[in-house]
């Protein structure tokens, strides 16, 4: 009996233990790689390894992207000539949010605060909420701004060029005017950058202007033809290019030429200074590295089109677009290729590294370097 007691008590721990249903695997975490982010005409953003070239993903935004991705508060903002600016997990490449604005979008907009400042093409200058995509103000000119004009910031105020040959300072807070600076002609679609108390940008007349902070002119420095290059400061030096075929190194106080360097085309791209080495490109298909010191060329890499983007330098390498469809990362040391992807595109934006620590690497197509 006792024996037949047992059996039976086995047998209800068993039936029991078989009826319990067992506890399912924790899904594992996602990983997460830094990427390298380009756009291009194929109307497709992409996310691609700094370190190998493979894909991390690929994000369709229905228009071409001509300004360069903002990363800011987290999120990606990809400002398209659509007119929209498509909010996107920077991860993932998924979209959170997209904002609607009048005219073209071929700046690239500037994160300030807790705020978006973007320039549309038909003039206006948006302030966008970045908590929740409202338009806190919009400040018109009246007149087109240049295409590919970016704002910047300038204490408390955004600055930017027009086609009506000005310049404009608006209160980031109240958009309000602040002061303007007219030229008495020429176009600005070089976009501006501070530096101290100075704001430097390049106009079509052949002009590059320092303007101090209340809009008064420092100095300005003629070149040969437009001048299309967003300037960057470096080491004391305002680089820049110009539709004559040259980078220019202008000292910043005084205003006067260091060097120049001539290439065979013209110089629409805006340089990329990295440890005492300036990266630009030319439409004469190539990507230049040149010393800082004296403007003698360190290397030079030929692509098969145009390059427009501005480069980018992030871990040794250098990232920047060709109109040969091609994105290249190149080394810096020699200027031999690492990898480069076809994307089917011909490639008028400029890169950004996100590296997964919050802060943007940013090319200077805006006239701000990281």
């Amino acid at each position: 009996m006792p024996n037949k007691i047992f059996t039976a008590l086995c047998a209800t721990v068993l039936l029991a233990s078989c009826g319990k249903k067992m506890s399912g695997d924790d899904p594992l975490p996602e990983t997460f790689k830094p990427s390298v982010i380009i756009g291009s005409q194929n109307l497709v953003v992409y996310a691609f390894d700094p370190s190998t070239g493979s894909k991390n993903w690929e994000y369709p935004l229905y228009s071409n992207l001509r300004s360069s991705p903002l990363l800011f508060n987290g999120n990606l903002y990809l400002a398209n000539i659509g007119g929209k600016i498509d909010k996107v997990d920077p991860k993932r490449g998924k979209l959170i949010s997209s904002i609607t604005l009048s005219g073209f979008l071929s700046a690239t907009p500037v994160g300030d605060g807790s705020t978006i400042y973007e320039l549309s093409d038909n003039g206006s200058l948006y302030a966008i909420s970045a908590t929740n995509d409202a338009i806190l103000w919009h400040y018109d000119t009246n007149v087109p701004a240049a295409q590919s004009s970016s704002p910047a910031i300038s204490g408390n105020n955004v600055v930017f060029g027009c086609a009506n040959g000005k310049v404009y300072a608006v209160d980031k807070s109240a958009g309000t005017l602040v002061w303007t600076y007219d030229a008495g002609g020429g176009i600005f679609s070089s976009s501006p950058c501070v530096s101290g108390n100075t704001i430097y940008i390049g106009s079509q007349n052949g002009y590059m202007y320092a303007l101090n902070t209340d809009g008064s002119l420092k100095w300005r420095f003629q070149t040969g033809d437009k001048i299309e290059s967003s300037p960057i400061s470096y080491a004391g030096n305002i680089l820049f290019g110009s539709d004559d075929y040259k980078l220019y190194c202008v000292d910043s106080i005084t205003g006067l030429q260091r060097w120049a360097y001539t290439t065979k085309e013209r110089v629409i791209s805006s340089p990329y200074a990295y440890a005492q080495v300036i990266y630009f490109g030319s439409y004469d298909d190539s990507l230049y590295a040149v010393r800082i010191h004296d403007g003698s060329r360190k290397w030079a890499f030929p692509t098969g089109g145009t390059v427009k983007s501005s480069p980018l330098v992030y871990g040794g390498l250098v990232y920047f677009g060709s109109f040969d469809k091609y994105f290249y990362a190149l080394d810096t040391a020699n200027g031999y290729i690492h990898w480069a992807q076809n994307i089917n595109g011909s490639i008028e934006c400029s890169p950004m590294v996100d590296d997964l620590s919050g802060k943007s690497f940013n090319s200077a197509i805006s006239g701000m370097q990281q």
